[in-house]
């Protein structure tokens, strides 16, 4: 997010796209739909536990607040192929 507050000014205004997490059972049933793997415990392969998936989605609501004024199109993940087609139509 730093980069962001560097990278626009008056000379360069980039095109910010912001990929916010869904709610908590959306969140929950896609990524054990798609067999993701929490990256929190290096020795161990394993879905995320519901802490996990809540921490993600207090830190988007965190982005969002302090950086949202930022952001030129808000995406929700909710749906992997939906939001890769809607990152088509605002890129």
């Amino acid at each position: 997010m730093q980069a962001l507050k560097t990278l626009r000014t008056g000379e360069f205004k980039p095109h910010v796209v912001y990929i916010k997490p869904p709610g908590f059972n959306v969140l929950r049933e896609t990524r054990s739909a798609a067999y993701a793997r929490s990256t929190f415990d290096e020795n161990s392969s394993r879905g995320f536990t519901d802490d996990e998936l809540a921490e993600m989605i207090r830190s988007g609501q965190r982005i969002e607040l302090h950086y949202g004024h930022l952001f030129d199109d808000v995406i929700v993940n909710g749906d992997l192929s939906t939001a890769f087609e809607q990152l088509l139509v605002v890129a």
